[in-house]
């Protein structure tokens, strides 16, 4: 897959929280190794519905 920003690489990686964060597994994520952009499931469910609000509203 390739970064929508800058079309770079995007590798799976897990989001850790470090110092005691509330999450204590790993999130997985996808991760630029070009610009650093992280993708995870959120991120894409919000981009998902922008888009399809955006369709509507035209």
């Amino acid at each position: 897959m390739n970064c929508s920003r800058c079309h770079g690489l995007l590798c799976f990686s897990e989001l850790r929280a470090e110092d005691g964060g509330l999450v204590r597994e790993g999130i997985p994520v996808f991760r630029c190794i070009q610009c650093g952009e992280v993708i995870d499931s959120v991120i894409l469910m919000n981009r998902a519905r922008r888009a399809a609000e955006s369709g509507l509203c035209r």
